[in-house]
């Protein structure tokens, strides 16, 4: 038998297909998803949990959301897992930042300016690798510190003197 071959086969052979989850943005949606630092920006201050589900982001493919807030509510630090349905398998983890919150409720007042301050004078301390996501929302006006003067601009925003544009982390005034 030599030089023939055999192109009969008895063998079924059965594909089974799945698209992998994407985190993607609807087209109204404010938000941005960096994938370099893993953060999610661009939300409104005060957001809750089902407005961020229902209105910032979406999912393409055979996915879900795995939220969990941080111990003060839906704001910066919250961690957003998107878990793909087939295999159960995490396939991003993201972490909210809402610009001027640091104390994680999602809103921008007096306590977050006063956590600003203490950093500065380290009395509090944030782990600069797993922590990034506070700096990122206390540098209110893009200088690489988190100092006295964001702390001002937190107590400017929430005594309506300035605003912060969410979608690129910078206070302004009105």
């Amino acid at each position: 038998m030599s030089g023939q071959f055999s192109t009969q086969s008895n063998t079924a052979y059965i594909a089974q297909w799945s698209q992998n989850p994407v985190l993607v943005l609807p087209a109204e949606s404010t938000a941005v998803i960096d994938n370099t630092s893993q953060t999610i920006y661009g939300l409104a201050e005060g957001i809750t949990r089902e407005d961020f589900e229902s209105s910032f982001v979406g999912i393409t493919g055979n996915g879900r959301l795995e939220i969990t807030p941080t111990p003060n509510g839906f704001g910066t630090g919250t961690k957003v897992e998107l878990i793909d349905n087939a295999t159960q398998a995490v396939m991003a983890t993201y972490t909210i930042v809402i610009f001027g919150d640091v104390n994680g409720d999602g809103i921008i007042g007096a306590t977050d300016a006063d956590i600003i301050n203490n950093y500065e004078n380290y009395a509090v301390e944030w782990n600069p690798e797993t922590e990034q996501y506070l700096f990122k929302a206390s540098d209110l006006n893009g200088d690489g510190n988190s100092d006295a003067t964001d702390a001002d601009m937190v107590n400017n925003v929430e005594n309506y003197v300035m605003w912060i544009d969410q979608t690129t982390g910078l206070a302004y005034e009105y």
